[in-house]
């Protein structure tokens, strides 16, 4: 594989003039200034100085100055160095970059329904000032985009394949910022204004996509000019919604951090939301409260809207909710208080919030309650008969049609703190009639029937808060913060043991059941373990993986025959939403593996195997699902059970048969994701270690990733298959960078996509070797400092590896965690 940290060749290693600072040929001459243009915002500065030298001005080639770049474009198109430089850019011979974003399968094809314009090298095809209805995206070729100031010509940027050109013209109607001059032949697809518009209709996600990349102006990687709102620079995206985007940034003035929340270009158009969005502003502006997110400014630009505002560095208790299940009752009374104390002042300045819910109350320092996103608020009477705010937590006399007031906002901090110490909300929620008509008509259910050690003190404020008739609430929140004001205690509740598969399903068939002359005992309460998870008080809960096991009154079959229906089965999705743990030793080999939900997702996307196949080497895997809520486990659990199949690894073939199994999974399941619209998008990531005497044979697609300690020192054996790596390999993003870009979570291989090109290698074990493997839940969250403290630490590999979980969750577990560890005891020859 390449090596993703390879530097490029600059012009004087190319050309050899001697003119680099500190060169020999310095002096007299000077440093070439190629070497110190930053034009390219940190492309053409550091170690990549050098790599556009064709657009800065007074460059030194042939012995002589080269004078601006309009003077030496035509020669330095000539040039081998420019020539090599376009290919390894990603300019020649490349799959375009969009369609790295578009997942194969997809009933559309954007690209079939648009024209193809040709462009010679040198010709402007864009000019500043120019006023166009159309994008293009590139298919061939590269342009240089080159602003004009004072008749000075300043190139500023550089697009190859697949970037996408003036897309932003579609959106704001703004003039072109710079010239658009090709540096090669190109080719376009011409994204006309007319087919634009029918985008959000007919391809939603598309046109989300698109908004996207006129919001990524403000992304780090662009030109300041590009982010600059006001006094204001943009720096980082932090989170997305619906109608905003929220970056973070910084006041250029006072060096102060700020949050910058932009309305999207696609709800500039509806009058509604762009009021919304200004009236957050003026009316946060009214409210100075610690306890209230505090604005700084509103500025319009680009044809949009920015709320320049503090810049959070917390948790929402929504986040913590997912982190913890519960939140402590001296905890959740503190920040009750808190949050009694923030809407208090805004309902004293006539404001109502009207979307209290756990998303919006964000806690700093573990403690420090800020109340945010008054996007919904209003005046407390104003005639406004819309019924906004988090469904789950309005009070029922707005479902019924009614009108905010204090009250309904009380009513809703009261669900967000039954759900803070019972871990949910009170009612059902599958239907929703019959939710509306339980919030309705039924009073709030006794908390302290789920939460026997619930203090008085909480429990009388959520059923006071909660009452039916809001007129048996709290009249303001100075009474409900006399209500929070006594001490609490607390104590924990013993965990809950899972049930078998046959205790879920009731089937009758499992250990000790009475049998019936019809059937026997269910094989999968005989069947040895697979990977630690069905044997004994756990037998059953992998019951998928087992061949033969009674289903729905008949023989399920095969694992290959039955997977299809086994994932829709509700046993399947309990198992899978939950932790679980292996603990083996086999031949002189110790081996824990451990996958955790994480503290935000619903479900477990993961997967690993530990076995022992037939010619006795030892199996090691690990998956991470790809493919959204229907398929995103699927693909994962095909990988694992076809790996459970494997028997026996030919000796002298071993990685190209390792190899083919993946590639021919691959096609597997990219053929099932074409044939069912359900599973689009359907793949996943998979690392692989075979032990086989003393040598790991190992295969790896996707960023799941396989480590090796030796002599307490690290070394990450695969290389994440991501498309960060790719532009890094193709020049194109600074490796330093790449953990803060986009990229870095956007995969370029995996199995599932139909173009699975896997990494393998072997390598020989030593006695102490631990092996690691680990999907990205772990090392995106927990720096490569704290894994090796963890793995170096004198502990059992149980204690390292739940360890390493737990430093993950206190990270922020914001995806799930799987990690096997494998300690070598002895080496086999």
């Amino acid at each position: 594989m390449p090596d993703p940290q390879k530097k490029r060749m600059n012009c004087w290693e190319y050309h050899r003039c001697g003119r680099q600072p500190g060169g020999k040929n310095t002096i007299g001459l000077g440093v070439c200034p190629a070497a110190q243009d930053t034009s390219f915002e940190g492309i053409n500065s550091g170690k990549c100085a050098g790599r556009f030298c064709w657009a800065v001005a007074g460059t030194f080639c042939e012995g002589k100055c080269q004078g601006t770049y309009a003077q030496k474009q035509s020669s330095c198109q000539e040039c081998d160095f420019f020539k090599i430089v376009l290919a390894e850019e990603g300019t020649l011979n490349l799959r375009t970059k969009l369609l790295k974003f578009l997942p194969p399968h997809t009933k559309h094809s954007i690209l079939d329904n648009l024209k193809l314009k040709k462009i010679k090298k040198s010709v402007r095809f864009i000019s500043q000032g120019d006023n166009k209805d159309e994008a293009y995206i590139t298919k061939s070729g590269s342009c240089l985009l080159i602003v004009e100031k004072k008749n000075t010509l300043h190139p500023v940027d550089h697009r190859g394949e697949g970037d996408i050109l003036n897309m932003s013209a579609l959106f704001t109607g703004e003039p072109v910022n710079s010239h658009f001059e090709a540096e090669t032949d190109m080719e376009l697809w011409v994204l006309k204004k007319k087919i634009f518009k029918k985008i959000p209709e007919n391809d939603p996600l598309l046109y989300n996509f698109l908004t996207e990349i006129v919001a990524d102006r403000f992304d780090s990687q662009r030109p300041i000019s590009d982010r600059t709102i006001g006094r204001y620079v943009a720096t980082d995206i932090i989170g997305r919604g619906g109608y905003s985007i929220v970056y973070k940034g910084v006041d250029s003035v006072t060096n102060q951090k700020v949050a910058i929340k932009m309305l999207r270009h696609n709800m500039v158009k509806d009058s509604y939301f762009l009021q919304k969005f200004k009236n957050e502003a003026k009316i946060i502006s009214r409210l100075n409260h610690r306890n209230i997110i505090n604005i700084f400014d509103i500025k319009e630009k680009f044809q949009t809207a920015f709320i320049i505002m503090e810049y959070l560095d917390g948790e929402s208790i929504a986040a913590m909710l997912k982190r913890l299940k519960k939140i402590s009752y001296q905890d959740a009374n503190n920040y009750l208080v808190q949050a009694c104390k923030a809407i208090g002042h805004a309902h004293n300045q006539g404001i109502l919030h009207k979307d209290i819910n756990p998303e919006n109350l964000v806690i700093i320092d573990n403690y420090h309650v800020k109340l945010l996103d008054f996007g919904l608020a209003s005046f407390i009477h104003d005639d406004d008969d819309l019924i906004d705010g988090a469904f789950l937590y309005l009070a029922p006399e707005i479902s019924k049609g009614g009108t905010s007031n204090i009250q309904s906002d009380i009513y809703s901090l009261g669900i967000t703190a039954f759900e803070m110490v019972v871990g949910k909300r009170p009612y059902p929620e599958k239907d929703q009639a019959i939710f509306i008509k339980m919030r309705c008509e039924s009073e709030i259910p006794d908390p302290k029937k789920l939460e026997p050690d619930l203090p008085d003190t909480l429990r009388r404020f959520i059923i006071k808060a909660c009452r039916l008739d809001p007129k048996q609430r709290y009249t303001d929140m100075n009474q409900a913060i006399k209500d929070l004001s006594k001490p609490i205690n607390e104590n924990k509740k013993p965990s809950i043991q899972k049930p078998n598969c046959w205790e879920f399903m009731k089937c009758g068939r499992g250990l000790g059941d009475p049998k019936d002359k019809c059937y026997h005992t269910c094989p999968v309460t005989q069947t040895s373990s697979l990977d630690g998870l069905n044997e004994g008080d756990k037998s059953g809960r992998t019951c998928w993986l087992v061949t033969g096991t009674f289903c729905n009154n008949k023989d399920s079959g095969t694992y290959a025959e039955k997977i299809e229906s086994c994932r829709h089965c509700d046993f399947y999705k309990d198992v899978n939403k939950a932790s679980g743990q292996t603990m083996l030793s086999i031949d002189n080999v110790d081996i824990f593996g451990f996958t955790h939900l994480g503290l935000l997702p619903k479900k477990n996307e993961d997967r690993y195997l530990i076995r022992q196949m037939e010619d006795k080497s030892l199996l090691l895997a690990v998956a991470d699902g790809l493919g959204g809520n229907v398929s995103s486990d699927f693909a994962a659990e095909i990988v694992k059970g076809t790996l459970v199949g494997l028997k026996k690894l030919i000796k002298g073939k071993e990685l190209s048969q390792i190899k083919q199994m993946a590639i021919d999974l691959d096609k597997l399941i990219s053929n099932k994701a074409e044939a069912q619209p359900e599973l689009e998008g359907m793949a996943t990531t998979l690392v692989c270690a075979i032990l086989k005497q003393d040598k790991i044979h190992w295969i790896n697609v996707g960023d799941s990733r396989l480590y090796r300690l030796r002599n307490k020192k690290l070394k990450q054996l695969s290389e994440d298959q991501t498309l960060a790596k790719f532009l890094i390999e193709e020049g194109e993003l600074d490796p330093k960078k790449a953990k803060e870009h986009y990229s870095y979570d956007i995969l370029d291989q995996c199995i599932g996509y139909g173009e699975c090109n896997p990494e393998t290698a072997t390598f020989s074990i030593q006695k102490n070797d631990l092996l690691i493997l680990s999907t990205d839940g772990l090392y995106k969250m927990v720096a490569k400092d704290t894994i090796l403290s963890i793995l170096n630490a004198n502990t059992s590999i149980e204690v390292k590896t739940k360890g390493l979980t737990q430093a993950a969750l206190n990270s922020g577990g914001k995806d799930n965690i799987t990690i096997i560890l494998a300690k070598i005891n002895q080496t086999l020859k």
